[in-house]
């Protein structure tokens, strides 16, 4: 027998919302949608925001000026951006945002606006902004150019900058920054020389600097640290010596410290570190 289950994923600050999805016990999704809804804590304060009104939300949440934005699956691999208040009046789709064939995710703040990856079919997976007063979304660069994605990951704002990962065909997967403009979003730093990519990863500002795994071509995956310039961005230790990695992960802060996870060969055991500055 096929159980339904629902899953909500939580987003806080705007008269909490919940969104919550349903799905099969097998892992299938069907038909019907549970949509948008929010709660105060009681079964009485749980609520649908805009009954009668479908609403599928996909992918991620993000908070920004007061509203809760999201991305609404339309069907035929579009989704569109909408924005919510708490209330059904104040719950509608962003007009003059377009469409995109993928869902947008990876968002963050910066300077009053939300940047978030997306595809709007014609120029792949790529770096966006909506500002959060008007609501007017752009594409911030093709950084990869073409139809081609660059998969911005890891956004992440240091001393004012919005640092990222970003694939381009020169330099591969490699460190990037932005002011918010095409001219001011440039790569930082090719770790890795040439179009192979550092594959950097589990990226996180800690006490001013940025800290990230990466592998140089010859040490593996191992602890990098960055100020966010490209002579600032080295190696901070090999944690596994010579070109076997330790994939350093999970970076956490707490009460001063940068706690992280490494698996080494040839066991690939889990340990847990910790960074002082």
């Amino acid at each position: 027998m096929t159980g339904i289950r629902s899953s909500p994923s939580f987003s806080a600050q705007v008269a909490p919302l919940l969104r919550c999805d349903v799905a099969n016990t097998d892992g299938n999704t069907p038909p019907e949608s549970c949509g948008l809804w929010k709660s105060g804590g009681t079964e009485a304060g749980t609520v649908a925001v805009k009954p009668g009104t479908e609403i599928d939300p996909s992918g991620e949440f993000a908070v920004c000026g007061g509203f809760l934005y999201f991305a609404h699956f339309v069907g035929s691999e579009n989704y569109e951006l909408w924005k919510s208040d708490g209330s059904a009046d104040g719950t509608a789709r962003i007009d003059g945002t377009g469409s995109f064939t993928n869902s947008p995710g990876r968002y963050t703040e910066y300077n009053g606006s939300l940047y978030f990856r997306a595809d709007d079919g014609t120029s792949g997976n790529e770096l966006w902004k909506l500002d959060c007063a008007t609501d007017a979304a752009t594409r911030v660069k093709d950084i990869n150019p073409g139809p081609s994605s660059s998969y911005v990951e890891y956004l992440t704002v240091l001393n004012n900058v919005l640092y990222f990962t970003a694939e381009d065909a020169a330099a591969g997967d490699e460190l990037w920054k932005t002011d918010g403009t095409a001219a001011g979003t440039i790569r930082v730093v090719d770790i890795n020389p040439g179009p192979e990519g550092s594959s950097i990863n589990s990226m996180t500002a800690f006490q001013g600097m940025l800290y990230f795994s990466a592998n140089d071509g010859e040490l593996g995956d191992e602890l990098w640290q960055s100020n966010g310039t490209e002579e600032g961005t080295v190696l901070l230790l090999d944690i596994n010596p010579g070109p076997d990695w330790s994939y350093p992960y999970g970076f956490t802060a707490v009460n001063g410290s940068l706690f992280f996870a490494t698996a080494m060969p040839p066991t690939n055991a889990w340990q847990l570190w910790r960074l002082r500055r």
